[in-house]
């Protein structure tokens, strides 16, 4: 019969993080993780190229890798992202610069422009369910 818990992800820093919200950074559960979402912060706790985009778009990707690979898993198993950004008009430039760090075949997603994100400087924030084993198959 197939482990059906859900574990719950730990990283010292960015779980004390997201403790303070009364969140989980991620849980895995069976093969897939699914993560909270992840902000451009730097490990000092502060927001990566306040106001450069392309910035904090390579932290989130670097703070979503780490997280994964704590969960035996990493940018290259994703599957789905939920990207959440207070200017739509970035997506362009957000769609070049994904290319960087995920590569085909890519994962399902979905862009949310929002007013707002939990962080008065962020302007993108991403969530990913990805695989743990097994591969993703084009």
């Amino acid at each position: 019969m197939a482990d059906k818990n859900a574990y719950r992800i730990k990283l010292p820093g960015l779980d004390e993080r997201h403790q303070a919200y009364r969140l989980a950074l991620a849980y895995r559960v069976g093969d897939l993780v699914f993560t909270s979402g992840q902000l451009g912060i730097d490990d000092d706790g502060n927001m990566a190229g306040a106001n450069n985009y392309d910035k904090q778009v390579e932290q989130v990707f670097a703070n979503l890798d780490r997280v994964l690979k704590a969960a035996g898993s990493g940018n290259d198993k994703i599957i789905r992202t939920t990207v959440y950004q207070t200017n739509i008009r970035n997506l362009p430039r957000f769609v070049e610069l994904r290319g960087k760090y995920l590569k085909a075949p890519y994962p399902a997603s979905t862009q949310v422009a929002i007013t707002m994100l939990g962080h008065p400087q962020a302007m993108i924030e991403i969530d990913a369910i990805a695989l743990v084993e097994g591969e993703i198959v084009n």
